[in-house]
């Protein structure tokens, strides 16, 4: 279940503007199905958040004005529960038996 979200966050050239920075956020169609199944997954998991963790660069626009850009990704799995979900996935055939 991979994706990536995406976002960037200028800072308003209106000094009495009420919300002093603005952006966008945008994923890959593509990658839609995957956000949707891992958001699905986590809400059905109990929690009260769900989590993607991002990190983010700064950045210049074509036009000259500096930005942060920001990417999100879901976390990644704890090395247990990914050869839980795994298993799970192959009805525990994890290693196919030698062909050769």
């Amino acid at each position: 279940m991979t994706f990536k979200i995406n976002a960037r966050l200028f800072k308003s050239d209106f000094a009495d503007s009420k919300t002093p920075y603005y952006g966008d956020i945008s994923f890959r169609a593509s990658e839609l199905r995957a956000l949707g199944e891992y958001l699905t997954a986590e809400a059905k998991s109990g929690k009260e958040y769900i989590d993607i963790k991002v990190k983010g660069w700064k950045r210049e626009a074509k036009n000259g004005k500096p930005y942060i850009s920001i990417m999100g990704e879901p976390p990644e799995q704890p090395v247990e529960t990914a050869a839980a979900n795994l298993a799970n996935a192959t009805d525990g055939v994890v290693v196919q038996p030698d062909v050769f």
